[in-house]
């Protein structure tokens, strides 16, 4: 929230500097950043189509999981050095960026028909639009690959609705019989004689009625340079104009694009964008469609986890937008085979205020992006919350939410979400809420998990032996025992980094008289044992102690021995953790893991009926395949474990 804050503040504050509206967080100061403008009412049909786009979408997360986690292995197997993890990026780039120059040109220039302005439901076309309309694309379109020449129209208002000055609403002009547009077009069209006498009185409308010689009859008439654009005057307009009724600004867009292009050869911010616009029913097609989805699916499996800054987040959203699309096209399709849509639109198509205009392959895109995200993290109500929110559009939240849930339940069929196998695969012990194994853990001991045997050391523990046992153990933590009538009894715990510490600390005093190390060094991290610069024979020392770990040798060590500094002995009493975690070797192995998930342990001691240490317990143990193990070792007939065999100090 307050990164949201400070980011809206500085983008109001950067339009302020030309407007002067500071705190307004509107427009570019805004954090909707896919906002959807055109609002399309929902209807409880639309929630079988958003139905199959879950379906959908949880089968695609499932091949999306277990690709990135196959190219993760294998990235984590073979390249190893850092010019190779360096290089390896370097490589997707000029892959992707190949791909997707080279692909469009498979794909043909597809020539346009009208164009949609988002917040206006209603298409404009140019004058002289054919009856059969079947391409509408979006104002905000832009080239690819194809030729220059552009439509312009002149929506009234700015183009935000009504007939335009220079261009027809879609639904208007398909309203009319055949013999009223051709007497419209008739009316409208201006003799030479005409745009003479017009031009002489106003240069201006002159000039734009040369513009309409041009394109539509009268060659001779035709003084304009631009003859394959298409700026139009208004029927309305006649010689006996005293000035020219004010028109807004045109909007020009292609006469042809590129589909392919337009999606790949722009960000992934603005291909979303593009997806999820509204009213463009057949902009992007099924190749395209496909294209586009083929390409980012492989393209983000695989850059995801590599050495580059990169997420997942907007690949998901524009791989999900793409299916949704799909299904949205499909739909329009199955429409247009039954003979509906809107009287004068486009077969399948249908234009507000009609009840069934939520069969918009935008708003399906939006629904899409839910959906795979849904089925690749597995979130849910969160996630449709968080579509809502990047898109300002809530009338879209109940068919959401169904392809969330139902990508989320089709996904959990088939693979674990995508961070819990990258942590599988960086060898993270993650455990989940519940134990997922073949057999109700109850029925089993926590004995048939624990490790042994178990390394443990005295309270009073000598120098040398301590050395020995972190060179040769990677063990995080010892319990400590003490010598009682009952044999050695378990006291508590010291970690791994505390021992290190105490270790470094005695080296560089070369004594352990009056060792005292403060409660706020012996909790960080891995630092010097009095915070200054360590001496250089002292760095050996600690290098040795660490087991190697910094590429120390041992041999170096071993010759310095100082008044057999190496025999002293260690008081390990005021650094045990007498409050550690301990259970009877019969406890319940279920309530052993509920135990140490929710109290976040990393160890936890299995003691016998006279506390002495019988085992222990880490996060790994509990894993899915450890506790698969134990219930066969169980169903079997085997003991537990392998048996205990004591402790060793």
């Amino acid at each position: 929230m307050i990164g949201v804050l400070t980011g809206d503040t500085l983008r109001s504050a950067e339009a302020a500097l030309q407007q002067g509206t500071f705190g307004l967080f509107d427009k570019e100061a805004s954090t909707v950043f896919f906002e959807v403008y055109t609002q399309l009412n929902n209807h409880i049909a639309a929630i079988f189509p958003a139905a199959v786009c879950g379906l959908l979408c949880g089968l695609l997360a499932i091949l999306f999981t277990s690709l990135n986690t196959r190219v993760s292995r294998l990235r984590a197997a073979t390249i190893k050095t850092r010019r190779a993890k360096m290089l390896e990026p370097c490589v997707l780039i000029v892959l992707y960026v190949t791909l997707s120059m080279a692909l469009p040109l498979l794909f043909p220039c597809t020539p346009t028909d009208c164009v949609v302005i988002q917040g206006n439901p209603q298409p404009y076309c140019p004058e002289g639009q054919p009856e059969y309309v079947r391409r509408v694309v979006g104002d905000s379109l832009e080239l690819f690959t194809c030729p220059a020449p552009q439509h312009s129209v002149r929506p009234e208002g700015g183009g935000r609705g009504g007939e335009g000055a220079g261009g027809r609403s879609l639904l208007s002009w398909f309203s009319r019989t055949s013999s009223e547009r051709q007497a419209q077009e008739e009316q409208a069209q201006l003799t030479a004689q005409q745009l003479e006498e017009l031009g002489k009185m106003h240069p201006k409308a002159g000039e734009v009625g040369a513009e309409k010689g041009a394109v539509g009859g009268d060659k001779e008439a035709a003084s304009s340079p631009i003859s394959s654009s298409a700026t139009f005057p208004p029927p309305s307009l006649s010689p006996a104009s005293t000035s020219p009724p004010p028109s807004p600004e045109p909007i020009r867009f292609p006469k042809a694009y590129n589909e392919l292009a337009t999606l790949a050869s722009v960000t992934g911010e603005d291909a979303i964008r593009h997806l999820f616009t509204r009213g463009t029913h057949r902009e992007f097609g099924y190749a395209s469609l496909l294209a586009m989805l083929s390409l980012y699916f492989v393209g983000a499996a695989w850059t995801g986890g590599s050495a580059i800054s990169s997420g997942v987040f907007v690949p998901m959203l524009l791989i999900g937008a793409c299916v949704g699309r799909l299904v949205g096209l499909a739909t329009v399709d199955l429409a247009a085979a039954r003979g509906a849509g809107t009287e004068g639109a486009p077969p399948g198509v249908f234009l507000p205020p009609s009840p069934w205009a939520w069969i918009d392959p935008g708003a399906f895109a939006l629904i899409g992006a839910g959906a795979f995200m849904g089925g690749v993290t597995r979130m849910t109500l969160a996630l449709a919350v968080i579509v809502m929110e990047l898109s300002n559009d809530v009338r879209m939240l109940l068919p959401c939410m169904v392809a969330v849930m139902l990508a989320k339940w089709v996904a959990d069929m088939g693979s674990h979400p995508l961070y819990h196998t990258q942590l599988e695969i960086k060898c993270i012990p993650f455990l989940p809420r519940e134990p997922a194994a073949a057999l109700d853990l109850d029925l089993l001991d926590v004995r048939h998990v624990a490790h042994w045997p178990v390394v443990t050391l005295r309270e009073q523990v000598r120098l040398g032996d301590l050395r020995d046992v972190l060179r040769r153990s990677r063990h995080a933590g010892f319990p400590v025992v003490r010598d009682t009538a009952q044999g050695a009894v378990c006291v508590g715990l010291v970690v791994r980094d505390q021992l290190s510490r105490l270790v470094r600390a005695s080296v560089q005093r070369r004594s352990v008289a009056g060792l005292e190390l403060p409660y706020q060094l012996m909790a960080q991290g891995v630092a010097d044992a009095d915070g200054e610069e360590v001496p250089a024979g002292g760095r050996q020392q600690q290098l040795a102690v660490l087991g190697g770990r910094r590429g120390g040798r041992l041999e170096e060590v071993d010759d310095w021995d100082e008044g057999g500094f190496w025999d002293l002995v260690l008081d390990l009493g005021p650094y045990i953790n007498q409050s550690a975690f301990k259970v009877p070797e019969t406890f319940s192995l279920k309530r052993s893991y509920i135990l140490f998930s929710t109290m976040g342990l990393r160890h936890l001691i299995v003691t016998d009926e006279h506390n002495r240490v019988k085992g222990i317990v880490t996060r790994k143990d509990l894993l899915g395949y450890n506790l698969d193990e134990a219930v066969g070792r169980v169903r079997a007939g085997g003991t537990m474990g392998n048996g205990f065999a004591g402790t060793r100090t």
